[in-house]
């Protein structure tokens, strides 16, 4: 057995597009055109002959956790460079073929790890060839868009079983069979929530950073389904074990992270990135180690912590999110979706390139909280934005407020339903 890993090839790579079909032109650090530093790299990839026009016409951004063959990943960090991927994650390769153009990569977090990167996503799609999981059972990927109804398909384009990804299990759909969600907007329009029962999770307002601003601004939300679009029932609704999600999803996020990020992950049927684990030269060094941010520092203890102090505990989170979605499913036989606020506090700017740790880690609160119970459920969620609230840090700046909506498995359809009827109703940006 140790003599294996010498003399046999890996396997790494899944299916690319043929080079003389994949179009890769210009791909550049964007050293002028970025004064925010938002680009981590630029490019113009498009498909030679794609097989459908779904996104024609658009151009798309990844963020800089996903593979795209022959274009720098940097995955937010300078704990180790210059690793250039030679696959495409699966996402990449469907926005191509339904003719869509990539026209680079966002920057993300150190490692992807800061304090917003635990995000509501539709449950459809799943992160095969992803550069960077948290920890896998509770790591999605999902589109981000201007739109619901752009929302809607680039979600078309994206769902569907790869046979790469073993959570991929039952129910989830081919890609053949993935539900037309866009047709189905365009049809339902502003009459989608009429006659569903919408249920406000109580236990979703009651945490200790909630944000006033941002509670009057969800609830005033909340009205707009029965005052203006005929909803039968808005009405709150509590499901106890949502107040312990965080402290459970920090358990199996953390303890599962730290063995990913050790290059230790094991039981799963899925890709692995072997070079990209070779570029990162694990075991760390205290060099890499100093280059990495706060959030991975705490990651990294708080696993060590865990797994050598309370090692029964992993197994037992793993167990209570089970309980969660449980109760959510229950919860989801009474009510069409349920509606909370997607972050508890207003935006505010990033700390100080110089500030602490605690700085750091204590811009987290209440921006998570929401989010990453459905993350460990699995549960299809999706972020609409509500109107402005005052900063935190600047009441003269006003700033966005989301709403969350959660709906039952493989109900994505629901989900973008509420979502978009709600869009045609108001003018969010004056709400």
């Amino acid at each position: 057995m140790p003599l294996f890993g010498m003399f046999v090839d890996d396997f790494p790579n899944i299916a690319n597009i043929a080079e003389d079909e994949k179009q890769s032109l210009n791909v550049h650090f964007p050293e002028a055109n970025n004064p925010l530093n938002a680009w981590a790299w630029r490019c113009e990839c498009a498909h030679a002959n794609p097989s459908s026009s779904a996104l024609k016409g658009k151009t798309v951004c990844l963020k800089d956790n996903i593979a795209l063959a022959w274009v720098p990943c940097r995955l937010g960090t300078e704990s180790f460079q210059d690793w250039t991927p030679q696959t495409d994650a699966t996402v990449a390769t469907r926005v191509l073929e339904a003719g869509g153009q990539i026209a680079g990569k966002a920057v993300c977090e150190n490692l992807s790890r800061g304090a917003p990167s635990t995000t509501p996503t539709p449950g459809a799609t799943r992160r095969a060839a992803a550069a960077r999981a948290r920890r896998r059972s509770v790591d999605f990927v999902g589109p981000m868009t201007r739109t619901c109804l752009e929302c809607a398909t680039l979600l078309e384009v994206l769902a569907g079983a790869d046979g790469l990804d073993d959570r991929q299990g039952a129910g989830c759909p081919f890609p053949g069979q993935v539900p037309r969600y866009a047709e189905e907007l365009k049809t339902s329009g502003v009459d989608g929530v009429k006659g569903l029962r919408i249920g406000i999770l109580k236990e979703g307002l009651e945490v200790v950073a909630t944000n006033e601003s941002v509670k009057t601004k969800f609830l005033a939300a909340a009205k707009v389904f029965t005052d203006k679009l005929g909803a039968a029932a808005v009405e709150e609704v509590s499901v106890p074990m949502h107040a312990s999600s965080r402290a459970i999803y920090s358990v199996l996020s953390k303890m599962g992270n730290h063995m990913g990020m050790l290059g230790r992950a094991t039981g799963r049927r899925q890709v692995m990135l072997t070079d990209l684990a070779e570029r990162k030269g694990l075991p760390y060094t205290p060099a890499a180690l100093g280059k990495m941010s706060a959030f991975s520092h705490e990651g990294l203890l708080a696993g060590e912590l865990g797994w050598s102090k309370y090692p029964l505990v992993y197994g037992k989170a793993v167990n209570l999110f089970r309980r969660l979605r449980d109760e959510y499913d229950a919860t989801l036989k009474r009510y069409d979706v349920l509606i909370l606020p997607t972050t508890l506090r207003a935006s505010f700017p990033f700390p100080p390139v110089d500030a602490g740790p605690v700085a750091h880690m204590d811009a987290g609160r209440g921006m998570t909280e929401n989010t990453a119970s459905f993350n460990g459920t699995g549960h299809p969620a999706l972020a609409v934005p509500i109107g402005f609230v005052p900063s935190e840090a600047d009441p003269g700046i006003m700033v966005p407020a989301s709403m969350q909506i959660g709906g039952s498995f493989w109900d994505e359809m629901t989900v973008l339903k509420v979502a978009y009827a709600w869009e045609q109703a108001v003018d969010w940006k004056s709400f």
